[in-house]
């Protein structure tokens, strides 16, 4: 949703983790919109989205549709793990269940 914003907007948008906030347990900020994740869901790591928004990892789409920086977040539920990737080359997002080559875990 953020990466489409950007580019039909022509303003760079981006999406925060608040992966160790108790404050705002599971929750993530797209643009000006705010999502919890589903009850049980939880952010476990991410790698390596340096970018900050509000002392927060966050990957920001350009208006042309590439990230600023490319990283990997780590999702847990139950026994389930599924990694979120994002290229910052062309901003493709993809989910899988193993980390990229380049993960490195940074709970």
């Amino acid at each position: 949703m953020a990466r489409t914003e950007a580019i039909t907007s022509g303003v760079s948008k981006q999406v925060v983790f608040y992966i160790d906030d108790s404050q705002n347990p599971r929750y993530l900020y797209v643009g000006k919109s705010a999502y919890k994740l589903s009850q049980g869901v939880n952010f476990v790591g991410s790698n390596p989205f340096n970018s900050r928004f509000k002392n927060q990892p966050a990957c920001i789409f350009l208006p042309n549709g590439r990230a600023l920086q490319g990283g990997t977040v780590m999702l847990k539920a139950d026994n389930i793990t599924k990694y979120v990737i994002v290229l910052n080359t062309t901003g493709r997002i993809r989910t899988s269940d193993t980390p990229p080559e380049s993960w490195e875990d940074r709970r």
